[in-house]
């Protein structure tokens, strides 16, 4: 009776660790990123998504919501391939929100195949597997898959990064580590945390390579690729003053200050992980909701630290590195998280296949199996909350509202919505500034961020808010209401100059 079993056991095994299962893993994400795929629109994606609209509009690479004061209105120094992808996809399927983000969702998809293979490169396909329905489940992922940001991009290009590095390993080729090196400058180029995987996985090749590390022909061809790759990057921003300057502020800033100040940002950073309810996400219990998977993660370093060394290491170097990193970020945002999900997920996979016959092993397939469950739960409560922000119906509105030709003001969310105005943000301009040269001919008012501030609990605009409903009760009126129940109860006014004040 033994015998059977056993051949079942391996036999389902065999199919799990077989090339379907990535496929499997795809229908997950897709499952959840897709639902209500052009809702919930937010500040981020007009920030990086304005200036590739003008680069295919006037050909320059700006972000025309700022006021001419702003570095980013004369020319966007922010690293060049999220905004050249962006454009490509405008070009091809329009100014659309679906279009922003068809570039994010198919770099999700194609980071799964790479973690499965990065499985059977470290010799566990069925690792491998547990891997992708973990990474296809990471709630910071899915999302990730749905927003016009950088981060899909970046896991891409860092997971193919850690594959090629190990197999360069494997077989010893510095060849495939110079397409390492390509391969982490290609997420430098998404965004600036890439730096933190190129010193990463530079620590890990020294952990292989030891005291041989100044005689390797991989450490240099890494890090020639990456510095051939870059080169045309830094010979553009140092081409002129004007970059120079708007470089210095861009990559100036971090997340310095004191101690209290940087752990202050961190805990925000670390609550969101966590799933504690917060401004920008409300969810039904106080409780930290995400606690068990953290335990989870935590728990699988831990058991590979101690019984698979060989896999501990290298998932734990580009990790620490990485949470090092973040703590000089001044954006405090979690969800810079969907970088590492390929490491937790295929730290959890070989945990499991590292307890594997032993009484635990039973006990982490139920954890990775809750954690699975719970995040794909996770994502429901979130694509609920999707369902009411329809940013579609909301940009028709917006341009019923405010004719072609005139200028406008409002929100850095709606800035994508009304692409061919004139419209500032009033993110980074002084009302006064707005008032005396912007003028703009029509303000929209009253959205959920001018109200209650950016989501951290702050009242971030309450100054411009005042200034902005006194401003409109002096020299405006009322043309037209939008109420939302996600954006806010939005008030558009057409604005006279030639009053007196």
């Amino acid at each position: 009776m033994t015998e059977p079993i056993v051949f079942q056991a391996n036999q389902s095994r065999n199919v799990l660790g077989s090339g379907l299962m990535p496929w499997v893993a795809c229908a997950l994400l897709a499952v959840q990123a897709l639902p209500y795929f052009q809702h919930r629109w937010v500040e981020d994606e007009s920030w990086y998504s304005m200036p590739a609209v003008t680069l295919v509009r006037t050909g320059e690479l700006r972000n025309p919501a700022m006021p001419a004061t702003d570095h980013e209105s004369r020319g966007d120094t922010r690293p060049p391939l999220m905004p050249l992808s962006l454009a490509a996809a405008f070009r091809l399927f329009g100014f659309r929100v679906a279009a922003a983000r068809l570039g994010e969702f198919l770099a999700a998809l194609l980071t799964l195949f790479v973690v499965f293979a990065i499985g059977r490169e470290l010799g566990d396909p069925f690792a491998g597997t547990l891997a992708v329905l973990l990474v296809a489940s990471d709630n910071f992922l899915v999302l990730a898959a749905r927003t016009a940001r950088p981060e899909a991009w970046v896991t891409l290009c860092t997971s193919c990064a850690l594959l090629l590095i190990l197999r360069s390993r494997n077989r010893q080729s510095w060849k495939i580590a110079f397409a390492a090196g390509l391969a982490v400058a290609a997420a430098c180029l998404f965004h600036a945390l890439g730096l933190a995987w190129f010193l990463g996985l530079g620590l890990l090749l020294v952990y292989q390579e030891r005291g041989n590390i100044f005689r390797s022909r991989r450490a240099y061809a890494y890090v020639a690729a990456f510095a051939l790759a870059i080169l045309p990057f830094a010979i553009w921003l140092l081409g002129s003053q004007e970059h120079v300057t708007a470089a210095k502020y861009m990559y100036g800033r971090s997340g310095g200050g004191t101690l209290v100040e940087v752990f202050a940002k961190e805990k925000l950073r670390i609550l969101d992980f966590l799933g504690v309810s917060n401004q920008r996400l409300h969810l039904p219990f106080p409780f930290p909701l995400r606690l068990h998977i953290a335990m989870a993660i935590a728990a699988a370093f831990a058991v590979l630290l101690r019984r698979k060394p060989r896999i501990f290491w290298p998932l734990a170097i580009v990790t620490a590195t990485y949470l090092i990193w973040l703590l000089r970020m001044p954006n405090p945002s979690s969800r810079y998280y969907a970088i590492l999900a390929p490491v937790f997920g295929l730290a959890m996979g070989f945990a499991v296949t590292a307890l594997s016959g032993t009484r635990w092993h039973r006990t982490a397939m139920a954890a990775c199996g809750l954690c699975i469950v719970s995040q794909v739960g996770g994502m429901a409560l979130a694509l609920n909350q999707a369902r009411k922000a329809d940013y579609v119906a909301v940009t028709a509105k917006l341009r019923a509202a405010i004719p072609a030709g005139h200028t406008c003001y409002g929100a850095m969310t709606f800035q994508f919505a009304l692409f061919d105005r004139e419209c500032h943000a009033y993110d980074r301009a002084a009302f006064s500034y707005t008032a005396e040269v912007q003028k703009p001919e029509y303000m929209i008012l009253g959205d959920r961020v001018m109200m209650n501030g950016s989501g951290r609990g702050d009242d971030d605009f309450g100054e411009v808010r005042q200034q902005a409903f006194a401003f409109v009760g002096r020299m405006g009126h009322l043309s037209a209401r939008i109420d939302d129940p996600f954006y806010g109860d939005l008030r558009i006014y057409r604005i006279t100059y030639d009053q007196p004040n």
